[in-house]
């Protein structure tokens, strides 16, 4: 179970979002074009996740795998005395990718060098940075 436990350890996600956004706004009447719909746009952040998750408790004794009965009959609540690790495939056609602001269930990757973009790779050229050891990162889906 520690083996499992640890492989499955997901460290934090990085998401960049949209660099580009245009609003057709009635508060800036400068751009405003009331031919058009109006639209919005709003920026949200989160500050201090990990130290939230800091105040958590952590599991730390009577670990045991459910049997098929008990996982028929889980009830997660959000405030719970107990807690789950949940091993689960899942099937998430890419069709969907685009419907959703982010991935349902971001992967724990290796990232290779070859899998950088010509622009990572001229950066990392140029700053003269070294890749001695591949980190597996929570990276979302596309």
């Amino acid at each position: 179970m520690y083996l499992w436990i640890e492989n499955n350890i997901r460290g934090v996600i990085c998401y960049v979002g949209k660099r580009y956004s245009c609003s057709n706004n009635p508060f800036v009447p400068e751009i405003f074009d009331p031919e058009r719909e109006e639209s919005y746009i709003i920026a949200v952040d989160a500050n201090n996740l990990y130290g939230y998750t800091m105040t958590q408790s952590l599991p730390i004794s009577n670990f045991k795998f459910l049997s098929e009965s008990e996982i028929k009959n889980l009830n997660v609540l959000a405030k719970d005395d107990i807690g789950y690790f949940l091993e689960v495939d899942l099937s998430y056609p890419s069709t969907l990718h685009d419907s959703h602001d982010f991935p349902l269930a971001p992967d724990h990757t290796e990232i290779t060098f070859d899998m950088f973009s010509p622009y990572q790779k001229k950066l990392i050229k140029n700053h003269g940075l070294k890749l001695s050891k591949q980190n597996r990162k929570l990276t979302p889906c596309f």
